[in-house]
């Protein structure tokens, strides 16, 4: 399969360096480099990749030269990205800056004689939950040996005063999985290392309930049918009849899996009591999202015709994740790239929270008397494009006051917050600024990388705050009558 790359000569021409993407850029606003603006992106781009030949100086500054030459300081620049989407939300000209940028880094990546290692690595370890499992696994056993010698910080544990979290409010039992609220983290120097959950949510007997059953129950009504004498097409028509409610395929992602298994546990349980069949297929893999950004675009296209073929196999009326990047990825993503044979399965993505939305009907909420806040993951607003729909949601089940600064960045950024960690905390520093002075004890989003982030600086910081999934609280406000 053939991953569609745009014009960039085209592109980039259209780029009339009018700055307005300058002054929405998080990066820039701490850095005060022109290189690490969208316009300066695509000038380096378009110096080093499609000019003769360019050195980048490690001020920003651009030097052209008579060969071709991609330095380090040139990687580097273009790298430090967010990939946040407020630039090309707010491009006069409709320039599509983040496709640019990733396939500036596939052209990088084409022109390695060989590939670094850790994208390596990567695409390895993400073309397979089950080695995804393996190596997290390995790792959460190296954090149980590293915490007999050093202690993690934990988010505001034994805090009875940030909401109820643990109140109870699991209207189908208390969960036995991790979640944001349990978070705790090591620290070294700027990065935090997120402690693992001990049991995955695919793999566990929850997940498994969930499986995909339509040819089993296809093939045991056709055998029931044979002894009574019904024809094939008619007992088609009766397990249709019998399964009336929407079916919902669920994109469990990789952090979710393994960090915050809770999150989907709670995404399940409220689309259940609001009359949906929840299905979970335990062989999905990855979206597909962090090999695009790495620029192996054979990799992304492997990974999103495996999701493609495992979901549209299930008949789903729609088909969720609970992580607003890999929604973006199928929805937009998909088509965007690999063409119209993705419309119809990119048609039936959706949030979580907009399932939800649209089933209140059948849900019992019971308002929460507490103040909750509201976290904006940038790809949920900038890239998948909805603002309303999550607060709106939000209000229904708790107390909730827009507040200055919820589109602000959490600093995580994927591979941003390893490659420039000080950068990433001081971004994270800039949103607890924000929260610090409001009463909300408990900011809710959906994202599980914004839930590590927000919780690692509380964590770090004492900000006395807890980012939780969104999910959760909707959970947590239905009525134990649901």
């Amino acid at each position: 399969m053939t991953v569609k790359h745009f014009d960039l000569a085209s592109d980039i021409d259209h780029c009339s360096m009018c700055a307005t993407c300058t002054y929405v850029c998080p990066v820039f606003r701490r850095t005060r480099m022109e290189g690490h603006t969208a316009r300066g992106h695509i000038h380096l781009i378009d110096a080093f990749l499609l000019r003769p030949g360019g050195v980048v100086n490690t001020d920003g500054t651009i030097a052209v030269s008579d060969a071709p030459k991609i330095t380090r300081e040139f990687e580097d620049m273009l790298d430090c990205c967010l990939r946040c989407y407020k630039c090309l939300d707010v491009c006069p000209s409709g320039i599509s800056t983040v496709n640019i940028f990733e396939d500036g880094r596939a052209e990088i990546a084409r022109r390695r004689l060989l590939p670094k290692l850790s994208d390596t690595i990567t695409s390895l370890i993400l073309a397979s939950r089950t080695r995804l499992h393996v190596a997290a696994r390995l790792g959460w056993l190296g954090q149980m040996l590293l915490s007999l010698f050093w202690r993690p910080k934990h988010v505001s544990r034994g805090d009875e005063s940030l909401g109820s979290a643990r109140r109870g409010a699991d209207v189908r039992g208390r969960s036995a999985f991790k979640s944001p609220a349990d978070d705790a983290f090591w620290f070294a120097g700027d990065i935090a290392v997120p402690k693992i959950a001990p049991r995955f949510f695919l793999g566990s007997d929850f997940a498994r309930a969930r499986a995909p059953r339509r040819k089993k129950a296809l093939v045991a009504a056709t055998n029931a049918g044979a002894v009574s004498g019904a024809s094939l097409e008619e007992m088609r028509d009766s397990i249709v009849r019998r399964e009336r409610r929407q079916r919902v395929g669920y994109l469990v992602d990789c952090m979710t899996d393994t960090l915050y298994p809770a999150v989907a546990e709670a995404t399940v349980k409220v689309l259940e009591a609001a009359g949906c069949e929840v299905v979970i297929p335990e062989d999905a893999g990855c979206c597909g999202a962090p090999l695009l950004g790495t620029g192996d675009s054979a990799g992304f296209a492997r990974m999103a015709k495996a999701t493609r073929d495992l979901f549209m196999s299930l008949d789903c009326d729609y088909i969720i994740a609970s992580n607003s990047t890999c929604a973006k990825t199928m929805k937009f993503v998909y088509p965007e790239r690999l063409g119209d044979g993705f419309n119809e399965f990119s048609e039936r993505v959706r949030m979580d929270f907009e399932v939800m939305t649209l089933n209140l009907d059948k849900l019992r909420i019971e308002k929460l008397d507490e103040l909750i806040g509201w976290h904006d993951p940038c790809h949920q607003r900038y890239a998948y494009g909805v603002y309303r729909e999550p607060r709106e949601l939000l209000r229904m089940c708790a107390h909730y006051n827009e507040r200055a600064g919820e589109n602000e960045c959490c600093g995580f950024g994927g591979t941003f917050c390893v490659d420039f960690p000080k950068m990433a905390q001081g971004m994270a520093a800039d949103k607890a600024a924000f929260l610090r002075d409001n009463p909300e004890k408990e900011i809710a989003t959906t994202c599980p990388a914004c839930l590590y982030y927000l919780n690692q600086f509380s964590a770090n910081e004492g900000a006395g705050r807890r980012a939780v999934h969104l999910s959760e609280i909707v959970l947590r406000s239905i009525s134990e009558r649901a």
